[in-house]
């Protein structure tokens, strides 16, 4: 089960679209991800930058996760950025 490491290059279950793309289309992408999850603040999001790990420690902070509760989440969402990407 243990399928996810949190590292950068980390993959989820959107295929070809990996993390890499969500970084580099951030600017685009990090309105969904404020939609997804309201508690982040846009000043977060900017620190984030892209980050998977940035990202995924403060969905564990906000909104009190478990690491592998925050992966699920965020393969998830990945999910749905492939699907609409």
């Amino acid at each position: 089960m243990d399928r996810h490491h949190g590292h950068e290059s980390h993959r989820g279950n959107a295929g070809t679209n990996t993390w890499e793309g969500i970084e580099k289309s951030w600017s685009e992408i990090k309105a969904r991800v404020q939609f997804r999850w309201d508690r982040l603040t846009e000043q977060e999001l900017d620190q984030i930058g892209g980050s998977y790990g940035r990202l995924l420690g403060k969905l564990q902070e906000k909104y009190e996760l478990t690491r592998e509760q925050a992966e699920y989440e965020l393969d998830e969402f990945l999910s749905t950025i492939h699907h609409k990407a």
